[in-house]
């Protein structure tokens, strides 16, 4: 272990690990102790000032910035007000709060770690004094509280409708007020939501206020370190957790799509809904190349794809360490604080070597202080198959197709005409009783997925304490599938004078079953003429064993269902991230953070013998299977931070953050393989008649550092500079080239507090922003610059002299290969008007990646498969648009439309391809068939569609023209002739969304778009053109297609050996498309109803959602081929005790 890291990294790090250990010794030694200290000390933040004669703001800036509390004020107001000076050394927030607001007309409350500040009364005892004009008839009274921390809410303003009556609130949230006959009373606070409440015959009010998503919006989480959104440069988008839940009550990604253009859920026309299949996730389009691995082909040079993980993926950070994309899916959706896309290199450079295709930081819920709460959420849903793109053929016209393509036709009556003929009028006779099965409904059902989650928290300012509990159970559309996921996670932190430590554990165990029932595609290819049970209502098992008159055995799909199988995958994940915190000084912050994640993991699939798989085997010892496969996953993170940020005098606001970071993932895993089992009972891989001789598996070590440092500045609020550098060294690169810098500048202009812009009262925000820097991508081997040898294919045969045993080579290092550098450039333009009600946002950038990394398929001639290189340099360009507004508000009556637009277009081409890629494309010309295969041609983008153009089918002869590169006509179709037609990519795409509210109803409409992309329609040609006469087809295959001289037809005649139509610009066909994706209907109920008293909740809200409702597209193509897509219904419920 130390002789490979020195290897690997050029440093030996006995001196980090015996760190590590000293760190871990004193942590638990410290954790020990403090639990056995009082429970009343201190929690008070310390806070140091001497300025002479500064703004309000400027104090409060500096407060902010030594206590880590949010300061919610309305900045109108002091804006106005005189200097202050101040001179104070480590007292209380509390203190120093009453020293800067003596000789001012404000007050304050300070509660979970927000403080609010607001103008002072002189007395609310007593309104009906201060309204001696006003005719009183009804004295109301009441108390105003925090819907969080259950508290009273101090300085909240209160007044009557159509009356000039106006109070606030005392110090502990009491209130009086006279009211005039049947009034509504309208309550409203800096940072929460207005309420208006209508007097009843309750003359006692206890008025619940809900704090507004905008205070979410002050900081921008990075996942490392926290940042002031006002001198922050980056592109980021932050989305809180419940407004995830407004576009989706399941999906996680479907919900960031909908909000930020940007992120891109890549659509899986194979999986559709399948619960066991991660979705693919980009942010601001591909930064590496992914190729595809020509089967078939012996000589052809390809890519392999064989990533750690989607190279293409961005980063995804869970509360400050690197994760999965599995783990964050089967985290309940309600345990989501917050979600943060960081776009640009300004914003993702400080995780360097990983960050190049963006960073997706995600934070989960915290415990709050005060008494225990009890909050459950439950979801259930309604999942049902969505089969609109599906076109088959019924019996009487599969059957009429084959007719008419001569299967029953013989030249030869005498050697089998009458048989064809037999078999012709008895599948006909079977059709015209009814035969007609519906094989698509065969191995489908409605589904009905549940998902619960528990949360119960509390303590003190000092110790606080959170469990939650999730349970998730989500059948699929496919009979027999499904995903089941259990979760535990425990966080506690303890406060101790300048000390906080934290900790979170976090369980999770899945289950995924795949369907008995097999694939999808096995019932869409079914012959509708088939019976699928006998007379007794049993399952057939051989359907046909003479299909088509071929003697080709054809087995029923349903059979394999009625038996005992296995196909599942389990995983246990255990994540512990731990933290302690230091804050020597009130502007200094010092950290250490150590993170473990262990991923525990097995799948089983089993077969008995009965499986139409062995139906034509004989051997019993080949008949049945089992494979097993087992892997054991541990990964270390170790970080030591430091932060320190200061106001300089009253104008210049700086920061200076460090961190260093060491990271070790450690992967293994192993397969078996056994075959004979007789029956279903015997369903244990060690009762198996005979076991594949080599046990295969993979193991790999990779170990990472980064050195981080991060500096910002700001002058008066309007002008800020950002700067961060961080050095990466890996073990997954060349020898000549283990570590590598990546750094961003970036620069902010706050325009609307320029003088010159107070005067113009209608704008309320004017922000141009510039970035520029480098990062890098992930994903890849952990082994790939390293010779890879293989015993697999000599084990078993050792030498015998001597007790070795052969190796053989199957992958050359490459000591030179380089780390892979997008350089990336982003402007940005944001602006609020109106009282925010008009808001809008633009970024265009530009991201320049060289030395592509992949993983290349070499020919074997060369004696190794494998080969690892820089391969080339991709541009991606675009732009992100978005646009608010709020066209209709009645705060009296809780009324707001929201109206949302957002689009982005991403455009990618290569700049410089190696030698290597262009090997790759005659490899790739020369094995090209139906499908084309991709293309790598400078100047030229990877999503383009390489095609033989066509013109069409040849009226008088039934055969295709094509088009060659000179403009000839010609019926022969000709690799050389291949020319970019369409590009899967759209030209832009994006989202409309309303959502409307009104006295505790919300109503959300989601619409996304996506035009100008094109798709190579694989049903045309699969289920019309080439299709298998002993598969089902297309409709289309029987009335589009070339029947005699002169006919004008889409597509080739039927014939009996079928079509082999290559690539062709036939099926390129526009992809625009129009969808509802999703339309919520939720209602919350008012705090002070009888109902939530007698159930002793504190609020309860219902929801209603559904999904991917109906959807406009101009092409006509099966989707979900292998497992269907779903439409969702669903209904939630979430309350608190």
């Amino acid at each position: 272990m130390y002789k490979n890291f020195t290897e690997y990294l050029g440093n030996p790090p006995g001196y980090a690990l015996k760190f590590i250990l000293i760190m871990k010794i004193t942590l638990a030694i410290f954790f020990v102790g403090i639990l056995q200290l009082r429970a009343n000390t201190s929690f008070a933040q310390t806070i140091s000032i001497n300025e002479k004669n500064i703004s309000l703001n400027k104090i409060f800036k500096l407060i902010r910035i030594q206590s880590g509390y949010d300061i919610i004020y309305n900045n109108d107001v002091i804006s106005s007000l005189k200097n202050v000076s101040l001179n104070v050394n480590r007292v209380s927030v509390a203190e120093t709060l009453q020293k800067v607001l003596a000789d001012q007309p404000l007050s304050f409350t300070l509660k979970d770690k927000k403080i609010m500040i607001q103008r002072k009364i002189s007395s609310v005892a007593d309104p009906i004094k201060e309204n001696r004009s006003i005719r009183a008839d009804t004295l109301i009274t009441g108390t105003v509280i925090d819907a969080k921390s259950r508290t009273g809410i101090s300085g909240v303003t209160i007044s009557v409708n159509n009356s000039p009556i106006r109070v606030q609130t005392d110090k502990e949230g009491n209130f009086s007020i006279v009211v005039q006959g049947n009034s509504s009373l309208l309550f409203n606070y800096v940072g929460y939501e207005p309420k208006v409440v209508k007097i009843g015959k309750s003359l006692k009010l206890q008025v619940i206020l809900t704090e507004l998503n905008q205070t979410m919006n002050e900081v921008v989480v990075t996942g490392i370190f926290e940042r002031a959104k006002e001198g922050y440069t980056g592109s980021a988008t932050t989305i809180k957790g419940a407004e995830l839940k407004q576009y989706s009550a399941n999906n996680l990604a479907k919900a960031l799509q909908a909000i930020d253009p940007s992120f891109r859920v890549i659509e899986n026309l194979k999986a559709g809904s399948d619960p066991n299949v991660l979705p693919d996730w980009q942010l601001r389009g591909s930064t590496t190349v992914q190729g595809t691995t020509i089967t078939g082909a012996n000589n052809a040079v390809a890519f392999k794809g064989e990533y750690a993980s989607n190279p293409n993926q961005p980063l995804i950070i869970l509360d400050g360490f690197e994760s999965t994309l599995q783990i964050i899916l089967d985290i309940p959706i309600e345990r989501i604080e917050s979600i943060t896309l960081l776009k640009d290199a300004a914003a993702s450079a400080i995780y360097g070597s990983k960050a190049s295709n963006g960073v997706v930081v995600i934070e989960t819920t915290k415990p709050l202080p005060g008494k225990i709460r009890f909050s459950y959420s439950g979801n259930i849903s309604v999942q049902m198959p969505d089969l609109s793109d599906y076109n088959l053929a019924n019996a009487a016209e599969k059957l009429e197709f084959e007719r008419l393509a001569g299967v029953y036709e013989d030249p030869n009556p005498a050697q089998g005409g009458l048989l064809k003929g037999n078999r012709y009028a008895a599948l006909k006779a079977d059709v015209i009783s009814g035969v007609n099965t519906y094989w698509l409904s065969k191995p489908l059902h409605v589904s009905v997925p549940t998902r619960h989650n528990l949360t119960m928290d509390g303590g003190t300012e000092q110790f606080r304490y959170g469990l939650n509990l999730g349970l998730t159970s989500s059948p699929g559309l496919m009979k027999g599938s499904s995903r089941e996921s259990q979760s535990a996670a425990l966080n506690i932190s303890y406060r101790l004078h300048k000390f906080l430590f934290s900790n979170r554990l976090n369980v999770i165990n899945t289950r995924g079953d795949n369907s008995p029932y097999g694939t999808f595609s096995q019932y869409a290819s079914m012959n509708p003429y088939y019976r699928a049970y006998d007379d007794n209502g049993n399952v057939i098992k051989v359907l046909d064993r003479n299909a088509l008159g071929t003697g080709t055995t054809v087995t029923n799909p349903l059979y394999n269902s009625t038996l005992h199988l296995k196909d599942y995958t389990k995983v246990l994940n255990i994540i512990n991230n731990m933290s302690f915190e230091y804050r020597p000084t009130a502007y200094m912050r010092l950290s250490t953070d150590l993170g473990i994640t262990k991923d525990i993991g097995e799948a089983d699939v089993f077969k008995p013998a009965q499986h139409t798989d062995f139906a034509t085997i004989t051997d019993p010892t080949k008949k049945g299977s089992y494979a097993l496969t087992k892997s054991d996953n541990l990964n270390y993170t170790f970080n030591l931070s430091a932060s320190y940020n200061r106001l300089l005098g009253d104008d210049h606001m700086t920061g200076i953050n460090f961190r260093y970071t060491m990271n070790e993932g450690k992967s293994n895993s192993l397969q078996t393989t056994a075959t004979g089992f007789p029956n279903a009972f015997l369903d244990d891989i060690l009762m198996g008649q005979q076991f594949n001789q080599t046990i295969s598996g993979a193991e790999g070590t990779t170990r990472s550092m980064g050195v981080i440092g991060a500096f910002n500045y700001a002058y008066k609020s309007r002008y800020a500079f950002d700067y961060n550098i961080r050095i990466d060294g890996s073990s997954q690169f060349g020898s000549d080239n283990r570590f590598a810098p990546f750094w961003s500048a970036g620069v902010r202009w706050n325009v609307f507090n320029e003088e010159f812009m107070k005067q113009v009262k209608f704008v309320n925000n004017l922000t141009i922003r510039a970035t520029y820097g480098t990062t890098g991508s992930q994903g890849f081997p952990p082994y790939q610059s390293l010779k890879l040898y293989t015993y697999s294919n000599l084990t078993g045969r050792p030498y015998i002299a001597s007790s070795g045993s052969g190796a053989e080579l199957i992958g050359l290092d490459n000591p030179n290969l380089k780390w892979q550098d997008t350089k990336q450039s982003n402007l940005g333009l944001d602006f609020s008007l109106v009282n925010n009600r008009i808001s809008f946002r633009f970024d265009y950038y530009s991201k320049h990646t060289t030395n592509l990394v992949t993983d290349m398929t070499v020919a074997p001639s060369l004696g190794f498969s494998n080969y690892t290189n820089n391969i080339g340099s991709l541009d991606n360009k675009g732009y992100e648009v978005n646009l608010s507004v709020i066209p209709y508000q009645d705060i009296s009556k809780q009324a707001y439309w929201t109206l949302r637009f957002n689009a982005a277009h991403n455009s990618d081409k290569l700049t410089n391809i190696s030698s290597a890629l262009k090997a790759l494309n005659d490899m790739n010309a020369a094995n090209i068939t139906s499908t084309p295969l991709p293309r790598y041609v400078e100047g030229e983008s990877l999503s383009r569609i390489w095609v033989v153009p066509s013109l069409g089918i040849d009226p008088y002869t039934g055969k295709e023209v094509f088009v060659k590169r000179n403009g000839e006509k010609t019926y022969l179709w000709n690799a050389v002739d291949l020319v970019p037609v369409g590009n899967t990519s759209p030209k832009i795409n994006g989202n409309i969304n309303s959502n409307f509210s009104y006295k505790g109803f919300g109503l959300n409409l989601n619409f996304n778009y996506n035009f100008g992309a094109q798709i190579y329609n694989s049903t045309l040609i699969d289920k019309i053109e080439n299709v298998s006469l002993y598969n089902n087809v297309d409709r289309r295959a029987l009335d589009l297609r070339w029947k005699t001289y002169g006919d004008e037809a889409l597509y080739k005649a039927i014939s009996l050996n079928g079509s082999s139509t290559q690539a062709s610009s036939r099926f390129v066909m526009d992809a625009d498309e129009f969808r509802l994706s999703s339309a919520s209907l939720s209602y919350r109920f008012q705090e002070q109803t009888s109902m939530l008293k007698n159930l002793n909740m504190r609020s309860l809200q219902l929801s209603f959602n559904m999904e991917d409702i109906f959807r406009v597209s101009g092409v006509k193509q099966e989707r979900g081929t292998e497992y269907p897509f779903a439409r969702v219904f669903s209904f939630s419920v979430s309350s608190t005790f």
